[in-house]
């Protein structure tokens, strides 16, 4: 019989069960991954995406974890409904280059049945409609009628990849029967597939056997791997017998100091319900990035995380709130997920005082666009582009916010308006700062990548390599060739030297071809992962086709190395003196002199 299980108990007994088909249990890693097409970690595989593609061994061949996770994509969903969230976490087990299909399938029945006694007569799965082996090893080796299998297409049962390109493959979800909704479109014939919300999807088993390149083409990966994914709050409604996820334990303690804080009651009404949500949500994924050093800023992951705190804030607004609020719910976040993730208990003074100062930054903002929206909407059903663009020049007030709120008065935004004028400010703006030259190249690099959006880095255990000039820049246009002591840039097949990113200076060298020699003077990455070398054509001419020899400076790389090696040294004496809170924010690494942010 199906018993009631709190997610600490789930947690526990699915890495346990995997350890005990020989995995290795390993940590969650940080919401910062090291992919730079990711802003954040947004599944369990993320980590483990070199060795989906081939270009790193495994330590271990089977591996279980428990990830943390935050995406992004459906930020106005959250609160709205019962199982949309920005953090979560994901279980996971994987193998690489072990077992396949027959195991995933097979291990995945016998955890969900066999453990965790979820009754067999509710559980249903879907296969990619091309995936007939799949479909066979449910129908025969595990037992299911042909009624419980559905055959779904490619945007249902094929995952990934996570990012413009990396492994992906054709999956199987299994699903829990949630009862029969009122509104289904076809109440005899509901199957998983049904947005009616009769089946909860709740693992998700991935056949990693493809790469997919940035022109969607697909090929086969050097070895087949298994990257499963079993959402653990959908899990613990679905064992603790609740209709959403934030009902769960563990949101609950989450939500009642929501309640107390902002004076609202779950389960009121829905009004009130949407606001809990998102306060739970926010705070929870605003803690856990802040731990692992992401701080509120203007772009990139510090932008997601202020957009988080200010949605969350807004909501308080509604219900009174002109004091900051949300820093009082990081200790029951830490209550509820201390035991798991450590680190974020050894940071709550450090993650209160970073909450609560942008509430305070952003409380007179609030205020001021809020009082603007009111007379805006008092006597029209419109907010006009020159307003909406008003709000967010002349007072910082988030077009998100703006959205938000029309979407509750049942508003209209003109966006195609607001749009214009930004992009007008920003046209502005690059001419004020003499971009058009920028953009120029820019639009020339996007081509370039577009048919070589990789350029292949060959330099780590050699300091020069052959390869073919493919394209040759100069003055903002590609040419066929560059003579004796002119300046420009070239992009070659694959390539010993090191881009500059991360902070760390680009190698410097030199180059020689068939009919000329020069200088390279700096390398860089002008889209994605394509690379470019600046250069000064010393003797006779290069030309495009050519194929040369690049040789890469050493003793300015060895230089360049001891200094990357001494940023780690000072970022682990600052940690070991002054504490784990310390994190690193950026850094410049050049030969002669680093700077630690």
């Amino acid at each position: 019989m199906m018993e009631k299980l709190s997610g600490h108990t789930i947690r526990e007994l699915f890495c346990s069960f995997y350890e005990g088909k020989k995995h290795i249990r390993l940590p969650s890693a940080s919401l910062i991954p090291e992919d730079p097409q990711l802003l954040f970690t947004v599944a369990g595989m993320v980590p483990f995406k070199p060795i989906f593609w081939g270009k790193v061994e495994p330590t271990y061949t089977r591996v279980t974890t428990c990830q943390k996770c935050v995406r992004t994509n459906d930020i106005e969903q959250v609160g709205r409904t019962p199982r949309h969230h920005t953090f979560f976490e994901m279980l996971g087990n994987f193998s690489f280059g072990d077992y396949f299909k027959r195991e995933a399938i097979e291990w995945a029945w016998e955890f969900v049945i066999d453990v965790l006694k979820l009754p067999e007569e509710k559980i249903y799965v879907s296969v990619y409609r091309e995936d007939q082996e799949a479909y066979d090893l449910w129908l025969h080796h595990i037992g299911l009628p042909p009624r419980k299998i559905t055959r779904l297409g490619k945007e249902d049962n094929f995952w990934g990849p996570a990012g413009p390109t990396g492994p992906c493959g054709p999956d199987s979800e299994i699903f829990y029967d949630m009862g029969p909704k009122s509104g289904c479109p076809d109440p005899r014939g509901c199957a998983p597939g049904c947005d009616c919300g009769r089946f909860l999807e709740f693992y998700n088993l991935v056949f990693t056997e493809f790469n997919q390149d940035e022109k969607g083409n697909l090929t086969p990966l050097s070895r087949k791997n298994i990257d499963t994914g079993l959402g653990l709050e959908r899990l613990a409604a679905i064992m603790q017998g609740v209709s959403s996820n934030f009902e769960s334990d563990l949101f609950t303690p989450i939500v009642r100091q929501s309640e107390t804080v902002l004076g609202l009651r779950y389960g009121s009404s829905e009004a009130s319900n949407v606001a809990l949500r998102v306060v739970a949500d926010h705070i929870r994924s605003a803690v856990f990035m802040i731990t692992d050093g992401i701080l509120p800023s203007n772009d990139g992951r510090g932008y997601v995380l202020k957009r988080l705190i200010r949605r969350a804030m807004r909501f308080g607004w509604l219900y009174g709130q002109r004091n900051p609020f949300l820093y009082r719910l990081v200790e029951p976040v830490v209550s509820v997920m201390g035991e798991p993730y450590p680190e974020i208990v050894n940071k709550v003074p450090m993650v209160t005082k970073i909450i609560r100062l942008e509430e305070e930054k952003f409380l007179k903002t609030l205020e001021q666009g809020m009082a603007m929206l009111d007379t805006l909407t008092a006597h029209s059903k419109r907010i006009a582009a020159d307003d909406a663009f008003r709000l967010y020049d002349t007072l910082g007030f988030p077009i998100e916010v703006t959205g938000e709120v029309a979407q509750e008065r049942g508003l209209v935004i003109d966006m195609d308006g607001y749009r214009d004028l930004m992009e007008k400010q920003r046209e502005s703006a690059r001419a004020a700062r003499g971009d058009k030259e920028f953009l120029k190249m820019q639009e020339i690099y996007e081509s370039i990548g577009s048919e070589y959006p990789v350029t292949p880095f060959i330099g780590y255990d050699r300091n020069e390599g052959h390869s073919n000039v493919l394209y040759l820049v100069r003055e903002g246009q590609t040419v066929p060739e560059l003579h004796a002591g002119e300046e420009g840039e070239v992009v070659v097949e694959s390539t010993p030297f090191f881009s500059e990113k991360g902070g760390q200076a680009s190698d410097i060298g030199s180059f020689s071809g068939p009919s000329g020699a020069g200088d390279v003077t700096y390398v860089f990455n002008p889209f994605n992962q394509l690379v470019s070398h600046r250069i000064i054509v010393k003797t006779g001419v290069l030309r495009t086709g050519e194929r040369v020899l690049l040789s890469v400076d050493l003793p300015r790389r060895r230089a360049v190395a001891r200094n990357h090696t001494a940023t780690h040294l000072l970022h682990a004496a600052l940690r070991a003196v002054l504490g784990d809170h310390v994190q690193q924010a950026g850094s410049l690494v050049e030969p002669d002199r680093l700077r630690f942010d």
